[in-house]
């Protein structure tokens, strides 16, 4: 009985938090950024200082909380709660256990290779990422012995830890020394704050597949359980975001 009312309170937090940190994150990037390429310095500024400080204490919070709350449930309902493998008689291994560990440290390598020249073209990136969801998607469902539902919902769990580190390790630093700039009367770092719009651009890639992997499980459609939906439902979303990004571009200001 206690352990269902954790999971409860757990469950809301984890829904509530990701809907204002995806929500506000969608808002950055598909309003704000684009609004902001299109006025003068000064203006930029006064936006910045006015919204930005504000928006990103509900990015950040709803993000950490959104995060930690579902890596609590995966340890309660996948990794100690029987949910873990296909045969009741398997159990863990070394694949498993390699699996997991990768879902918690890709992001120091996705962190390193989206810095490098070569991916700043996101068509590259994206391909890159598919072929290593691919890989994680068939060593958790061969070797490691998933079950497919334990297979998205750590998929899931490595997009959302990317997406998190980025929003407190490359984003919201950013952001930060930017407003303390601009309060100061001083420039902001330029490149910080490029970097910081790749990776809220990363996110808002991440986030589709993202919240499929939280929803499939409930998806009543012939072959839903196929990981072929889901490298589809990554492809076409991906592009429905290129198709949104291009919809809100706007020039910037003379």
């Amino acid at each position: 009985m206690a352990q269902e009312i954790v999971l409860s309170f757990l469950r809301w937090s984890h829904v509530i938090s990701g809907v204002v940190w995806l929500g506000f994150a969608y808002v950055f990037v598909f309003v704000l950024l684009p609004a902001s390429a299109a006025v003068g310095a000064e203006l930029k500024r006064t936006f910045a200082l006015s919204l930005h400080r504000r928006l990103f204490a509900f990015v950040r919070w709803g993000s950490l909380i959104a995060w930690a709350s579902g890596v609590v449930m995966l340890g309660m309902l996948y990794h100690s709660g029987g949910r873990m493998f296909d045969n009741a008689s398997s159990g863990w291994n070394a694949a498993a256990g390699i699996a997991v560990l990768l879902v918690f440290l890709l992001f120091s390598v996705y962190d390193a290779l989206a810095r490098h020249s070569f991916f700043s073209d996101l068509r590259r990136l994206g391909l890159l990422g598919l072929l290593v969801t691919i890989a994680m998607v068939e060593l958790m469902s061969g070797p490691a012995g998933m079950g497919y539902s334990a297979v998205l919902i750590h998929i899931g769990t490595m997009y959302g830890t990317i997406m998190t580190a980025n929003v407190w390790m490359r984003i919201w630093p950013a952001q930060r020394e930017a407003l303390a700039a601009w309060q100061n009367g001083r420039e902001a770092d330029t490149a910080r704050l490029a970097v910081a719009a790749q990776c809220s651009r990363h996110n808002a890639y991440l986030s589709v597949p993202l919240l499929w992997t939280m929803l499939a499980q409930h998806t009543v459609i012939p072959g839903a359980l196929s990981p072929l939906w889901f490298y589809g439902v990554i492809i076409v979303g991906w592009g429905l975001v290129a198709l949104l990004e291009s919809r809100t571009t706007v020039r910037p200001a003379a």
